[in-house]
């Protein structure tokens, strides 16, 4: 069986990762891909490398990396610099039996599926926060690592199972000897809108109040001038989009993130987060850079965003235990399914207990290395990809 994973990646990290690899974009798509795959493009890489150990043949396209890209059209001899029509060839040369896609361009998903006549099932890929429902509803089945979000599509049509994150080993291969540059971190994002980032501020700003939190957001990049800039935008994309039928708002918008998440949010409010997160603010860090970063923390917070209200889902839970550092985590009815509580990670209900718990383990250092040694035995033992593709095949084999 042949399966093509389609997947975008941040786009400060293709940038940051190109600007520290120097003439990078020269080399071959392979040479760039092995980079790429080991940095940046950790989800997809982990599924094509279990993928592959089960005897299926698999092409991961992260489609947003332009440098490579444009590579593979040259060794192809396809005279494009379309990203979409790049993609759209090397689909059609790979010919799967099934397409799985985390997001992607409707119109090319269209053409794909009018055009290729070999794929049998398509997959979508959500989180707990559901981006365009557009792009969903051209999948066949909608896979999500949030049982809530699994639970909404469900309800209004859209057929979707839920099927947890995981951890890619290969990671490990990338971190440095264990050290502590810092003693609490947060790394994230802090939109304010409906089903985003509400209750996620809220611990934010007492935490910063009484403790050594750094947070690594992209929200950093939100001074007064970019915040300005991004109403008008709205106001534009709001007020005269409509009037004159235009579509170079809509471009503009997919340029800008956080204009992306209020449009959506119906965030009405100017600043993207509290003033008084931004003194303990520090520049968002992606794939491998993160990793070390988690890794290099004495305790990692994690709190869900708004969406998910029930349930224990997102990618922090896997990342930080699979590296080995101690979990500070909500918690979740489901989270004693995933790990043991005070022992393999710990958790919180209340603001204040979170405060509470994370002062206790900031002054007995020694149990946090003790809980992130369990917590990361744990990860590795049922929360990889080679675990999590069994359930992945199950699915698939049913659908097909």
């Amino acid at each position: 069986m042949r399966i093509a994973l389609v997947t975008v990646v941040y786009e400060n990290s293709v940038k940051k990762l190109y600007e520290s690899h120097p003439g990078l974009n020269d080399r071959s798509y392979l040479s760039q891909k092995e980079i790429v795959d080991k940095v940046i493009s950790t989800w997809t890489s982990g599924w094509e490398n279990a993928l592959i150990k089960k005897g299926w043949d698999v092409i991961s396209i992260p489609i947003n990396v332009n440098p490579l890209q444009f590579k593979w059209a040259e060794e192809n001899d396809f005279n494009s610099n379309d990203i979409h029509e790049i993609a759209f060839k090397q689909i059609s040369k790979f010919k799967p039996d099934v397409l799985w896609y985390d997001y992607f361009d409707i119109p090319l998903l269209k053409k794909i599926k009018s055009g290729l006549n070999n794929i049998k099932l398509f997959l979508g890929w959500t989180g707990s926060s559901v981006v365009d429902l557009n792009i969903l509803r051209e999948a066949n089945l909608v896979l999500s690592c949030a049982p809530e979000t699994v639970d909404k599509l469900n309800e209004i049509g859209i057929k979707s199972i839920h099927l947890n994150h995981a951890f890619n080993p290969v990671l490990l291969k990338n971190i440095e000897e264990k050290q502590i540059n810092y003693n609490f971190t947060f790394i994230g994002q802090i939109f304010r809108g409906k089903g985003l980032h509400t209750k996620r501020e809220e611990l934010l700003k007492l935490l910063v109040k009484n403790l050594d939190l750094t947070i690594f957001s992209p929200s950093y990049y939100y001074g007064l001038n970019k915040i300005l800039i991004t109403a008008l935008k709205k106001i534009s994309y709001a007020v005269v989009a409509p009037l004159l039928k235009t579509n170079w708002i809509q471009k503009e918008i997919m340029r800008n993130s956080y204009l992306r998440e209020i449009i959506r949010s119906g965030n009405s409010a100017l600043m993207p987060y509290d003033p008084v997160l931004r003194r303990k603010m520090k520049p968002p860090v992606y794939g491998s850079e993160m990793y070390d970063t988690i890794f290099k923390s004495l305790i990692v917070l994690n709190i869900h965003a708004d969406s998910s209200p029930e349930y224990a889902s997102n990618m922090r839970l896997f990342e930080t235990t699979g590296v080995g550092t101690c979990l500070l985590t909500d918690w979740k009815k489901n989270i004693d399914e995933l790990f043991k509580e005070d022992s393999e990670i710990v958790t919180y209900k209340t603001d204040n207990e979170c405060l509470e718990k994370a002062k206790w383990i900031l002054s007995n250092p020694k149990i946090s290395f003790e809980i992130g040694k369990a917590g990361q035995g744990r990860t590795l033992r049922n929360h990889t990809y080679d675990n999590r593709v069994e359930e992945l095949l199950e699915i698939i084999n049913k659908q097909l």
